[in-house]
């Protein structure tokens, strides 16, 4: 069947021949997803096999890579291991893992820290997390305004409110995103810092 024969079935809104297209196609998605998810799984054998040799295991590539296979963040190996040593090392990789960005490890004091020193100070972390609120609230504000606003014409949705609606809902996600981290980041380096005690 052709695109344009399938597309007249279709149209017409006859059930049976709907059902023997979906019949079709539905097994082929599924084929699909399954040969990609067997391809990821393939991979990541293929890795843990190449790295197998114990000379390696003290690699820093090889430590951030099995790494990032098993907790799906990036980070560095002096952190990791740093980690390694604290008590109840499997949660700390977790919590730590999606908000590494926000960390960098302090040789000298033997600590994680923040990699912005600013954020270790109490109101300027305050200050942050709550401009990144009132960020959300104006950005989410704006977009529901213009949204708001473009639904009561009759006519179809103005490009001239649509695209700054959008861009205000972008920017409100990315605000929303960014407080959620960031209070995520300060719950886990208070965890890392009360186990240290």
């Amino acid at each position: 069947m052709s695109a344009l024969e399938i597309a007249e079935v279709i149209q017409s809104k006859a059930l049976i021949p709907i059902v023997v297209i979906l019949a079709m196609g539905v097994p082929t998605v599924i084929k699909g997803l399954f040969a990609l998810n067997a391809g990821r799984n393939q991979r990541r054998k293929e890795f843990l096999e190449f790295w197998k040799e114990k000379d390696l295991r003290n690699d820093d590539l090889w430590l951030e890579e099995s790494f990032a296979l098993r907790y799906g963040g990036a980070m560095p190996a002096r952190m990791i291991r740093h980690l390694l040593r604290l008590d109840w090392p499997s949660q700390k990789l977790r919590r730590v893992a999606m908000n590494a960005d926000f960390f960098e490890v302090d040789e000298a004091r033997r600590s994680i820290v923040w990699k912005r020193r600013w954020r270790g100070t109490g109101h300027w972390l305050k200050l942050e997390q709550a401009a990144s609120g009132l960020a959300y609230f104006v950005f989410s504000s704006g977009a529901g305004i213009l949204f708001l606003g473009d639904a009561r014409h009759d006519v179809a949705m103005d490009w001239g409110l649509l695209v700054p609606g959008v861009t205000l809902a972008v920017l409100a996600s990315m605000a929303f995103w960014h407080l959620v981290t960031l209070v995520d980041a300060r719950s886990a380096l208070n965890m890392l810092k009360a186990s240290i005690r």
